[in-house]
């Protein structure tokens, strides 16, 4: 009955280690890059809300800039009347273009 602060002296500071050196070596694992943005295409720059049902979303695709308008009916991608990403001129001051 004695010894039962002197086991848990000893062990307490065990399972402790064991438990710091199980969750760094998921961590190693489970983030393999050294990088976290590394493999990601797709980066999310900025919003702005607009109205209740309606935001407006500023987003990165390989390095490409979109913004998509977000509502209650959908989402459309907008671009300005310069851009040349998509092929034909846009009409007014923005084209849209509805997403699938």
């Amino acid at each position: 009955m004695t010894d039962a602060p002197w086991r848990l002296l000893w062990a307490l500071p065990l399972v402790l280690a064991l438990g710091v050196g199980a969750m760094f070596a998921l961590g190693r694992l489970v983030r393999p890059g050294a990088r976290p943005d590394a493999g990601r295409r797709l980066r999310h720059l900025e919003s702005l809300a607009l109205a209740d049902g309606a935001c407006l979303h500023l987003v990165e695709l390989d390095r490409h800039a979109l913004v998509l308008a977000e509502s209650t009916h959908g989402v459309v991608q907008l671009r300005l009347p310069g851009d040349a990403g998509a092929g034909a001129p846009a009409r007014g001051l923005f084209a849209a273009r509805r997403l699938p």
